[in-house]
Formats: C-alpha cells, structure tokens, sequence
C-alpha cells in the first residue's frame, strides 16, 4: 500500500511505470522518467478500458487522490462514467464552471491572479504554502460554495490541537482573504468563513535577547552575509517586519536625514 514516504523514496523509472495504491482498487501512482508524478484511475465500461487523470503530485496529496478516486468509483456503481464526465464538463461551459469552485481550482487562482500581483511576494510565498500544505490536503477536492462553518472549525481545530495556534490563526487570515476575494469574483454566493474568530489563543512573548545573545546572534548574522545576514540584522536594529526590510528600496531611505519611510506594497 502506497504511503507518503514510500512516494517520497520512488526513484525515477527509465520508461513509464504505474504504481497500484493496493487500499482503493483501481488507484494508481504513474511516474514520468522525467520526474512527473500523477493519479490516475483505472476501470472498465462495458468490458473496455476506461482511466480518469486526477492530478499530479504533490497538488493532489495522498490522501485526497484516495478521495477523489472513491468519488469516481462510486460515480460509476451508480451507471456514471467518471472520465466521461470530466470530458464533457470541460467542454461545457457550465461544467467547467462548477468545476472552478472546488478549494483547490479557487486557491491556485487566488495565488496567481491575486497574491502575486497585488502583495509583497513574502506574503505571497507564506500564501500559497499555508493554502498547499494546510488547506488543499484536507479541503481541495472540496466545493467552497458548499462549505460550511462547521467545515472550518473542524479544519482549524485540528491545526489547534496538534499545538500550533499561531498557523491556525493565519490558515484562518488567508482563508478569509481567499473567500472575500472569490465572493467579490462571483465565484462563490458566501463565505464559509464569515464570522469565524481566530480559534488559536496565541501565548504572548514578552522576552527580550541579552546583551551576550545579542552579540552571538549579531555574528552569526554577519557570517551569513549577504542578503540574508543584512535583512536579518536590520530586522534586529529596527523591529521592522520582514517583508518591509526585504522588499524596501533605496528610495525610502534619506541618508542625509537618516530617515526611512516605509512604502507598504499592495
């Protein structure tokens, strides 16, 4: 039976090879000599060969291509085949329609036509990981127009009781910031996330660095060098934000006057 780490340690094939999950029949891994992994499912309609392609991996996890591949086997216990479908949905324009509302059409859309344009590209970057690693595993095969608040709690929870209130409340910031901008596209009626408060209580961090730990932090900044040892050590100077330090230009900063006016990038 497939499992994440024993993706993690298949080695290139010299031809095509398809791998069987071995829990949901007809699941398969398919890996490329040239390094790209997909899904795919694999059954019979009316005695002949039919496979639906459900993504690749790592945007399809485990997980969800187990799924996505019960979704389409149970589709076909009910007289449905599943890639046919696929196939007239794409060339439908109301299928493709229903399906751009599933959480991981929504959030590749919400990281390219927004994050990345209209944000710093740190922020960015922390967006698109919270939405890969905590959002597409649980909810990507999901509908968003059809998730409910009990839906999120149950997926902010659980990041709450693993011990990590902190990305709870920034799951709960960057979802909430997906949802308004899908709503204000038209893509969803309402937000599942509306009125939902921040589920983690996040302890408040009062210390402060030595003067002995200042010094060894401050080396080991210097050691590092450029541009990450200078961000780093601007960041210990001034108590800026990160992203305000790293993407700030020359032209915020007045020598003469020794002033720095940060421009917020949006």
């Amino acid at each position: 039976m497939l499992t994440d780490l024993s993706i993690k340690k298949q080695l290139l094939p010299a031809k095509r090879r398809e791998i069987p999950d071995g829990k949901i029949s007809g699941l398969y891994l398919v890996l490329q000599p040239a390094g790209m992994r997909s899904w795919a499912v694999r059954y019979r309609v009316d005695g002949a060969p039919r496979k639906l392609t459900i993504g690749p991996y790592t945007a399809v996890d485990l997980a969800t291509a187990r799924k996505r591949a019960q979704e389409a086997l149970g589709d076909l216990a009910s007289g449905v085949d599943p890639a046919a479908r696929k196939k007239a949905a794409k060339e439908n324009p109301q299928g493709r329609e229903l399906a751009a509302d599933r959480v991981e059409a929504i959030a590749t859309l919400f990281v390219d036509r927004y994050a990345k344009r209209s944000v710093g590209a740190l922020w960015a970057r922390e967006t698109e990981r919270l939405l890969k690693v905590e959002v597409i595993p649980k909810l990507g095969a999901e509908r968003l127009g059809v998730l409910s608040r009990a839906d999120v709690h149950a997926l902010l929870d659980g990041i709450v009781d693993r011990g990590s209130p902190y990305t709870a409340n920034r799951k709960l910031a960057v979802l909430r910031r997906m949802c308004n901008w899908a709503v204000e596209r038209g893509i969803i009626a309402n937000s599942p996330v509306e009125k939902i408060k921040p589920q983690g209580v996040e302890a408040a961090r009062d210390r402060v660095l030595s003067n002995d730990e200042v010094r060894l932090v401050w080396r080991a900044f210097h050691s590092v060098g450029w541009p990450f040892g200078y961000i780093a050590k601007l960041l210990l100077l001034t108590g800026a934000r990160h992203d305000e330090i790293a993407e700030s230009r020359w032209s915020e900063i007045d020598i003469a006057a020794k002033t720095w006016t940060i421009v917020i990038q949006r």
